[in-house]
């Protein structure tokens, strides 16, 4: 491809005709807009307008789209007629004139070279769109043109401002030696950077008119800690006024600062993130001021709000509240103050101990944060009702202790004034051991009416028991002397009853006695026992009780434990006695001793009538028997229904378990559960291996 020039005529926007040469492969398409992008469209019409209104030749870059890839056009526009203008573009090298154009072309700014006549030589499109805006604007072509001559006149750089309609230009012009003097030219939009500057001026004045006249004292300072501003409070706090203060140093100025303990942070860093808020008091001024101090990026920003009227009332509610400290602390009544919003001013110890907050921890709560919300609707009757009286009756609700459970109180809450603002006292009392104590007062009452009626039903149950057989042994006897001829087979059989009964009024009244001293809290006197022998002694003694059934003894183990070796061997007669009492002639009664995970296991089994399972849950139940209706016609085994009851106390003296399985005309089977001796070992018995 050949580097020769390309023409173009155009009328108005409209391309008439263009030469052959390297761009011969437009002939499909000879759109020029097609080949290039808008803005070397709009700076191509740009020059061309500019050159037929000025009549003269106009010079800028384009970017066209070749074959070969995009290359920069050198271009120049020249005026043919009114309507008319042609022009010719030629390739420039390749490059580093690529590089320069496409810079000129790009820049955010109007670049461009003009000669000594103020003709452009070099511009790019924002230059083009500029010079084209300034022809409708005398007083800034009047400017630009002003700003141009003075350079070629005094080689030196100018610099101006173009205010167009909607437009605020900065100018710069700078000489180009070319070798003869030209003069660059460099304009750039700087609109939206006014508008934003003016936005803010405004918005600083209207934040210092607002600091002018609010009744807080602000000074600020910068990073080097000379004054900036002060406002007209500012002036009257510190004595001075804004214009003598101005520029001169904050420690210099007021060295007393440097000895306060937070102002004096500032004067080590000025952290922006450190922020402070304190009171303090001005004694030349006679006043207490809240001082907030704001560091930031710039320097520093102070306020300060007069607050000696509340710090006065703070002050004499602080001295009514001395009055009081001794008799509040001298006691365990927690006592407090506290402000409308519920706000706590003062604390005792004893309200301390009752919630379990430190003092500093309930400062910075108030009295809602310690309420339960179910207990909100009894504090606004109280409100209410301090609010119309003034005082009114203790009550009861609860505090939220600070480890999370609940402290119920009494509160008997107080008004009154302080500087005309209202105040409340309360004085509350911890119900805590009073709760407890009631509660166990209830529990206590409840194990007594218990215990009163199981005593009722006991001795109900015991006299019946034991009048059963004194009425049999009393009628034998009567029989006996009214009639003593009477046969010698009736006597003996009058005699042997009486007997009988008399040993069953023996073993009651011992059974009675057992389960007096169980209810006394008696305790056994416990020793190493050894098991097997007291097994083999209940096992001989049963053989009496036979009356027919099979008595088994099945595995039984050498064991020890520490027990009473009297009552162990109760249990186990006892448990034998009822077995064999329940089971049929024929039966059989298993008897077995055995060690599961170090505890002795105790089985009594028979295969006698059984239990029905609405009975079993109260077989333990003192004088209780089944419904003799489920015998199966089996003659009233006797006994003093203590039996069972006897069974359990022992074996809960033992630390051990006791439970019954039963189903009826199959058998019972008696478990218990004893533990054995801490550190069990084999027990050696000469002749057992």
């Amino acid at each position: 491809m050949d580097t020769e020039g390309q023409l173009w005529m155009f009328r108005g926007q409209e391309v008439l005709q263009h030469s052959p040469s390297w761009l011969r492969w437009w002939a499909d398409n000879p759109t020029i807009l097609s080949h290039t992008d808008l803005m070397s469209w709009h700076a191509l019409l740009a020059a061309g307008q500019l050159a037929v209104e000025q009549d003269r030749p106009v010079s800028f870059p384009m970017m066209l789209q070749l074959p070969g890839g995009g290359r920069w056009v050198q271009c120049r526009a020249r005026r043919l007629s009114d309507t008319d203008w042609e022009v010719l573009s030629k390739l420039t090298p390749p490059g580093v004139m690529d590089t320069a154009y496409s810079v000129l072309y790009h820049a955010p700014v109007g670049l461009g070279v003009l000669d000594k006549t103020l003709t452009p030589i070099e511009t790019n499109p924002r230059l083009e769109q500029v010079l084209v805006t300034l022809r409708g604007d005398a007083g800034a072509q009047y400017t630009f043109r002003s700003s141009c001559e003075r350079t070629l006149n005094t080689r030196q750089e100018q610099q101006a401002i173009l205010h167009l309609k909607d437009l605020t230009l900065t100018l710069k012009t700078f000489p180009v030696p070319l070798p003869e003097l030209h003069v660059g030219v460099s304009i750039q939009d700087v609109t939206d950077q006014l508008r934003t500057a003016s936005a803010l001026q405004e918005s600083r004045q209207s934040f210092r008119r607002l600091l002018e006249n609010i009744t807080d004292a602000v000074f600020a300072v910068d990073r080097e800690f000379k004054f900036v501003y002060l406002n007209p409070p500012a002036e009257r706090l510190l004595g001075r006024s804004g214009s003598e203060m101005m520029g001169k140093n904050l420690w210099a100025e007021f060295p007393g600062l440097t000895e306060h303990p937070r102002f004096s942070q500032y004067q080590r860093t000025l952290d922006p993130h450190e922020k402070m808020a304190f009171e303090m008091h001005f004694p030349q001024q006679e006043v207490w001021m809240e001082v907030r101090a704001h560091p930031s990026r710039e320097g520093l920003i102070v306020f300060f709000q007069d607050v000696t009227e509340r710090h006065i009332a703070d002050a004499r509610l602080r001295q009514s509240e001395e009055r009081f400290r001794s008799l509040s602390e001298s006691n365990l009544t927690g006592v407090v103050f506290s402000r409308p919003n519920g706000k706590l001013i003062y604390i005792n110890d004893a309200f301390c101990r009752i919630t379990g907050y430190s003092r500093e921890e309930l400062f910075f709560m108030n009295w809602n944060d310690l309420t339960p919300p179910e207990w909100d609707g009894v504090e606004a009757e109280a409100m209410e009702h301090l609010s119309l009286y003034g005082s009114m009756q203790p009550y009861q609700k609860e505090f939220f202790h600070q480890n999370g459970h609940r402290v119920p109180v009494m509160v008997s809450p107080t008004r009154f004034m302080v500087q005309g603002e209202e105040h409340y006292a309360a004085f509350v009392l911890d119900l805590t051991e009073i709760k407890r104590t009631e509660q166990a007062l209830r529990d206590s009452e409840a194990r007594l009416r218990g215990m009163i009626e199981v005593q009722k039903r006991f001795v109900s149950d015991a006299s019946h028991e034991l009048r059963a057989p004194l009425t049999a042994i009393q009628g034998n006897i009567e029989l006996l002397k009214k009639y003593p001829r009477m046969p010698d087979e009736d006597k003996q059989e009058a005699l042997d009853e009486a007997q009988r009964e008399a040993q069953r009024l023996g073993r009651l009244v011992s059974d009675l006695l057992a389960l007096a001293r169980s209810d006394a809290g008696a305790q056994l006197r416990l020793n190493t026992v050894r098991l097997k022998p007291l097994v083999m002694q209940a096992w001989s003694e049963a053989h009496h009780l036979l009356k027919g059934q099979n008595l088994i003894l099945s595995e039984v183990e050498d064991l020890e434990l520490d027990g009473n070796a009297d009552r162990l061997k109760q249990l186990m007669v006892i448990l034998l006695d009822n077995a064999i009492k329940y089971t049929l002639p024929g039966g059989k009664v298993d008897l077995s001793l055995v060690e599961v995970n170090s505890r002795a296991i105790l089985k009594v089994r028979d295969t006698g009538i059984g239990i029905a399972e609405e009975d079993l849950p109260r077989v333990f139940d003192r004088f209780y028997r089944a419904d003799p209706s489920r015998t199966r016609d089996q003659e009233d085994p006797g006994g003093s229904g203590l039996g069972l009851s006897i069974a359990h106390w022992i074996v809960e003296q033992h630390k051990g378990h006791i439970r019954l399985e039963s189903k009826l005309g199959v058998g019972t089977t008696v478990v218990v559960e004893l533990p054995l001796s801490v550190q069990q070992e084999p027990v050696k018995v000469p002749g057992v291996f």
